[in-house]
């Protein structure tokens, strides 16, 4: 592939994928609004308009037959509305206007399938939508309506990372009784996530096409490496090696090993730049093991001690480069897509987010890269169904508690409809099969890699329709429900011998009961029938926080400086707070005038028993004190820009006006200057004389006058 030729495409992907990368990042806040979706656009008449078919009226102009059987006609459809929940509408809602431009915000392509989708559940199914913006976090919202009996939808999103606190909550409505309508539909199977903790709780809806951090390489490295060819010359590829079932752990160490050897002089690049986390993870779903699968807890299955001793031996024979942290065993997070990027490693367990980068990188230097398969174990046969890739579950769905059976079949069925004819509809084709086929290519191009290699363009396609198969639904639970951050602890110190840890055998069975007992939390909680409040109460407080001497913990004027309130209780009162002292710090502080930096946490329980804090520093000052506070100013003339915010001018403090202010027994009250504004006019160039009021916690005031210059920016 010619470097113009991979240049464009890695532009192109740049702008394709802005739609698909910005549903990984931050999602926008909540604001509390339902919109109602029309049953049909103005170019779709509803179902029950449809002209009558001729076969099933007569002819009133003809004698009637007298042998012929009345046709009775259809009888329209129950026309049903589904509230469909989200935290983010306009990511839902092809009716969704920006207010100021009245325009519709969805990306014209995705809207129209949408409401392909939304007429096809109409005619069909009879179903319309009415989609419906959480008013607060999706946690404290479905938490609430439950516990009212009143729940806020009744198809609900999650945004990914919310399902366990959420599954906690025993919110969820258990979905087996209803797992008949995916085998009835098999081409939508992958919407029913596996069981967790026994049951059927969640779906996906949401197409993925590869792992977030899928193995990635750069093609042209390796077309650099002798040893890597054949008799004939030809370089043997890790793709041809998958095509061929080859691809196994040996021979991916073999192929490291001479990678290494070749690049061994230039000490900037590496055969594997990696984050071990990531390379076990995926290590272990290629030996048919799992965090927590579709098999539940699988930490200590010989699969995973498998992967981990791979990984151990690859990093044991410098095959493997990871950088780690001050801690000494937690890698750099994305850092091996920036190696990547920059020509520092051949091999990379890249995140998909910034594998288009790595792409464009690799072009600027007429380089490409290509994906391949996670190797499998050897164990493993390479049509074995245990053989797999490791796939993060995104943002789920579930149906809540409080929906009846009848709702529920209705919802998934919609759902299941929905989603195969929006994504039908976007790709142009008739099968969700079809879908997969034909948008695997484009977003495998979309992402940069080289599909048009003129050896391998091919067989790197291929490899990228197999994980996009492999990936369907998700696989890998532990992220969504808290497994994870475990398990990255156990094999981190396992690795790099911090804390004592050992071998992965050993370090997982000394910290299984952190998963143990966890499991055992939640199924105790989901085997209840009431929901379960998990949220912690939201603490405010007031920064500064000064007092008098003499001040105990329970006086009324904590009232003033902290407060919290709880999605259930509401606000907490301040007998809920307790106060818990840092080291260093204890009661007696409120007998000494002085400052004390995050001195405590004043923290508070709801009536459930969750609780949060916030750390407070405390000023104690003299109640008595009779003497004005000590007011210096700086000695330079400070300039101010021209149409500045006087609300954003530093008055005092470091860079600001006033130097210091402190008072009679040395406290610092420069946090208490109030400027009197009504002589300074930033909208003017010119020298403004402005007056400074100080006032000490004990209610003495100094007065100071300070000069400023209003100027014009500088020119560029």
């Amino acid at each position: 592939m010619n470097k113009k030729l991979m240049k464009l495409t890695a532009v192109i992907a740049t702008a394709a994928l802005v739609f698909s990368l910005a549903a990984c990042g931050e999602k926008p806040a909540d604001n509390g609004t339902t919109t109602n979706t029309p049953a049909a656009s103005a170019t779709q008449a509803p179902a029950d308009t449809k002209a009558p078919d001729a076969t099933k009226a007569p002819d009133p102009t003809k004698a009637p037959d007298a042998t012929a059987t009345p046709v009775p006609t259809e009888a329209p459809k129950e026309i049903v509305t589904l509230r469909w929940g989200t935290h983010w509408v306009q990511g839902l809602d092809p009716w969704f206007k920006d207010e100021v431009t009245g325009e519709y915000v969805m990306a014209e392509d995705q809207r129209e399938a949408r409401i392909a989708a939304e007429q096809a559940c109409l005619e069909q199914l009879g179903v319309k939508f009415e989609y419906v913006q959480y008013a607060d976090n999706t946690t404290v919202s479905l938490l609430q309506s439950v516990m009212a009996g009143n729940p806020v939808c009744d198809i609900a999103v999650l945004w990914g990372g919310s399902e366990n606190t959420i599954l906690a909550q025993n919110i969820v409505k258990n979905l087996d009784n209803f797992t008949y309508l995916f085998e009835e539909n098999e081409s939508m199977s992958w919407m029913l996530d596996a069981p967790l903790y026994g049951h059927h709780y969640l779906l996906s809806d949401v197409v993925r096409f590869m792992p977030r951090w899928p193995l990635c390489y750069n093609i042209s490295m390796i077309e650099a490496v002798d040893s890597l060819k054949d008799a004939n010359g030809n370089t043997i590829y890790p793709n041809t090696l998958f095509d061929e079932g080859k691809w196994t752990w040996s021979t991916f160490k073999d192929y490291l090993e001479k990678i290494d050897a070749f690049y061994k002089s230039n000490d900037k690049i590496d055969a594997y730049y990696t984050d071990t986390r990531f390379a076990t993870l995926s290590a272990a779903y290629s030996a048919g093991a799992a965090i927590y699968g579709a098999d539940g807890l699988g930490v200590e299955s010989q699969g995973m001690k498998d992967a981990w001793a791979f990984i151990k031996s690859l990093l044991d024979a410098g095959l493997i480069t990871v950088e780690l942290y001050d801690d000494g065993y937690t890698p750099g997070w994305c850092w091996p897509a920036y190696h990547l990027q920059d020509g520092q490693t051949v091999f990379a367990d890249a995140p998909d987010w910034l594998i288009n980068g790595a792409a464009s990188g690799c072009a600027d230097r007429g380089e490409s890269i290509g994906i391949v398969p996670w190797p499998r174990s050897d164990k493993l046969a390479a049509d074995d169904d245990a053989y797999s890739q490791a796939m993060t579950v995104g943002d789920s769905i579930c149906i809540l508690k409080g929906i009846d059976d009848k709702t529920t079949e209705l919802a998934i069925k919609a759902l299941m409809l929905f989603t195969e004819v929006y994504n039908c509809e976007l790709g142009g084709v008739d099968t969700f099969e079809e879908y997969l086929e034909a948008a695997s290519a484009q977003q495998a191009a979309a992402y940069g890699f080289d599909i048009f290699h003129e050896k391998i363009g091919d067989s790197i396609l291929n490899s990228f329709q197999y994980l996009t198969e492999k990936v369907q639904g998700g696989n890998d639970y532990s992220d969504l429900l808290g497994f994870r951050v475990i398990w990255d602890d156990v094999i981190g110190k396992s690795y790099f011998g911090i804390d004592g840890y050992a071998s992965y055998d050993v370090s997982i069975a000394q910290d299984i009961n952190k998963f143990s007992d966890k499991i055992s939390e939640m199924e105790k909680i989901l085997s209840g029938d009431k929901p379960n409040d998990n949220v912690k109460p939201t603490v405010s407080h007031v920064d500064p926080v000064a007092v008098p001497v003499g001040t105990k913990e329970g006086d009324a004027i904590w009232a003033q400086y902290v407060s919290a309130t709880d999605n259930i209780d509401g606000e907490l009162p301040m007998s809920s707070c307790v106060f818990e002292w840092n080291d260093g710090f204890s009661p007696d502080i409120f007998n000494t005038v002085g400052y004390y930096h995050r001195a405590f946490k004043a923290r508070f329980n709801d009536n459930a028993g969750n609780s949060d804090y916030n750390t407070l520093s405390i000023y104690v000052y003299n109640p008595d004190n009779k003497t004005a506070p000590v007011v210096n100013v700086g000695d330079t003339i400070p300039e101010i820009e021209l149409n500045a915010d006087v609300n954003a001018i530093k008055w005092a403090g470091e860079g600001g006006l006033i130097a210091s202010a402190t008072d009679a027994d040395g406290l610092d009250v420069s946090a208490n200057v109030v400027p009197d504004l009504s002589t300074l006019d930033t909208s003017t160039a010119g020298t403004y004389t402005v007056k400074l009021t100080v006032t000490d916690y004990a209610g003495n005031s100094t007065e100071a006058t300070v000069t400023v210059n209003v100027v014009a920016p500088a020119a560029n």
